[in-house]
Formats: structure tokens, C-alpha cells, sequence
């Protein structure tokens, strides 16, 4: 759902890759690399999702993405405007 600040409406999603030590890799480079393709891959089906890296030629593609929006992770805004 928006939240209003000033009259001005604002909706948040995002778009999460996912990769797993030491399945796809054993340093922080090689896992952010392969976090981010994932990323790109959500971002490329719409974004507002999150997905895990899978190597190309395993079942299913290059990525395993899922559908954000149905995907509530509860998050509401709060706190107050100084």
C-alpha cells in the first residue's frame, strides 16, 4: 500500500538476489556477483521480487525467481516527520 507525506504519494518495492556460501562461491566477490545477476534477473520479470542464483544449466534457467507481490514481508513505515 502507498503512504502519503505531505500530499505526496510514495510506493517502495524491491528487487533481492540471493546467492548461497559455499554453494556459489567461497568469497565475497564471487557471491555479490552472483546476488546481483540474480538481482537483475527479478528486475528484468518486473522487479518487486526476490530470487536465488542457480547455475546456468540446471533445471528451470539461469535464475530462481519469485513473484514479490506475493510475497509480504510486513513492512510498514513509521516514525514521525521532525
Amino acid at each position: 500500500d502507498p503512504f502519503v507525506i505531505d500530499d505526496n504519494e510514495f510506493v517502495v518495492s524491491a528487487s533481492i538476489g540471493i546467492s548461497l556460501f559455499p554453494v556459489d562461491g567461497e568469497d565475497a566477490v564471487s557471491l555479490m556477483k552472483k546476488a546481483d545477476d540474480a538481482m537483475y534477473a527479478v528486475k528484468r520479470r518486473g522487479g518487486n521480487g526476490w530470487g536465488f542464483f542457480r547455475p546456468q544449466g540446471e533445471e528451470g534457467g539461469d535464475y530462481d525467481v519469485f513473484d514479490g507481490a506475493s510475497t509480504d514481508f510486513g513492512y510498514k513505515p513509521q516514525g514521525s516527520r521532525v
